[in-house]
């Protein structure tokens, strides 16, 4: 007799998606279900599960495919501006487009005081020299008396399972369904063997599984490159007189 959580399971050949694409939220849902066997575990919990998995191994890796670059707008006088709703984390560059030229990157608001020089600069034209990613806002220094045009480059959030045939976003194919089910897994038979006397035998062995999963996405997410060391100047904006 099939449990209550695996009858409100999508089914393969009525959704269309017999095939080799694993990584569905259908598919991952169903395989969810079929190593957990437990009535209590519904699709709805299984998907809320898998979202947030996503979110936090998202979290951990510079994953390519969620590399991105948007614009903001400094208004004048503006220390700070919130950075676009999508920014997840790792602000990688921050370019000013009004005066060309690329900003120093700082840990924090001490850095940035130290590379950015004073707050308020006088004397020609105090765009921003330095910035540094504090939360979800960007501090710049120094301020300018000018609205300034950021173009910021960063990682975003990954968008949510949602559908039948969504796919983890940014997630590597052949990765995402071992890292996924594994997490969630664990995550289940964690609450689900609490408790229960002795090891929480499932619950070690999907966490293994999932730290080994996670050692392949790092190799193959590669090593994140810091933007803050000089590029060469192709355009010729470093050029003597280029922003007076």
């Amino acid at each position: 007799m099939p449990s209550q959580a695996w009858l409100t399971l999508p089914r393969p050949g009525a959704s269309g998606l017999r095939g080799p694409h694993l990584d569905t939220a259908a598919a991952l849902i169903m395989e969810i279900a079929r190593e957990v066997r437990d009535p209590s575990v519904t699709e709805d919990r299984i998907l809320r599960l898998l979202n947030r998995v996503l979110l936090d191994v998202a979290g951990r890796v510079c994953l390519p495919g969620l590399f991105t670059e948007n614009t903001v707008v400094l208004d004048p006088g503006a220390a700070a501006v919130d950075l676009p709703a999508d920014y997840h984390h790792d602000l990688t560059e921050v370019v000013c487009l009004t005066a060309r030229r690329r900003l120093s990157l700082a840990s924090g608001l001490e850095e940035l005081a130290r590379r950015g020089g004073p707050e308020v600069r006088t004397g020609g034209r105090p765009w921003p020299l330095a910035a540094a990613a504090i939360g979800s806002r960007l501090f710049v220094r120094p301020v300018s008396d000018a609205p300034v045009v950021l173009l910021v480059r960063y990682f975003r959030l990954p968008a949510p399972l949602e559908a039948d045939t969504d796919r983890p976003d940014g997630l590597p194919a052949h990765l995402a369904p071992e890292l996924l089910v594994a997490r969630v897994c664990r995550d289940l038979f964690e609450g689900l063997e609490e408790g229960a006397e002795g090891k929480k035998t499932q619950t070690g062995r999907f966490e293994a599984r999932f730290e080994a999963a996670m050692g392949r996405l790092a190799e193959f997410a590669g090593t994140r490159q810091a933007m803050d060391a000089p590029v060469p100047d192709a355009l010729g904006f470093g050029r003597p007189g280029a922003f007076l």
